[in-house]
């Protein structure tokens, strides 16, 4: 995947896809928020602590009444 830093943004996101259960449409959103928290931070690449941070919101979210 284009944009990852380093192969460690990739191996979060595969190891949150397996653990998490996410479909590939839920892969595809989580590296959205991903990019767009990479964006705010004004850093080239997805990080791996975007790609952690877009899974806890994620997550989190599913967690709300």
């Amino acid at each position: 995947v284009q944009g990852y830093s380093l192969g460690a943004a990739r191996r979060v996101l595969q190891q949150a896809a397996e653990r998490c259960a996410l479909s590939g449409r839920g892969v595809a959103k989580v590296r959205k928020v991903a990019r767009t928290i990479s964006d705010l931070e004004e850093h080239q690449e997805i990080s791996a602590e975007a790609v952690s941070l877009a899974i806890e919101l994620r997550e989190g979210a599913r967690l709300l009444p």
